[in-house]
């Protein structure tokens, strides 16, 4: 289960940096709006699954960011 909410809220993040929410939020307010209760978590779960960190995720979304 634990698994299954960690993908859940990274695709959530994934979401919400690919609609552009990045703009008028943190890259770490993302995270808490994903359901992560702290940034550490956030990043490593996120690189754990997605081979990247959100920061590099959003580069990777939008070169220009």
């Amino acid at each position: 289960f634990t698994e299954l909410r960690s993908e859940y809220r990274v695709n959530h993040a994934k979401h919400l940096i690919e609609i552009g929410t990045s703009k008028n939020t943190s890259i770490d307010g993302i995270g808490v709006l994903s359901g992560f209760s702290n940034r550490a978590n956030f990043y490593s779960t996120f690189k754990l699954l997605t081979g990247m960190t959100p920061s590099e995720y959003l580069k990777k979304i939008n070169p220009t960011t």
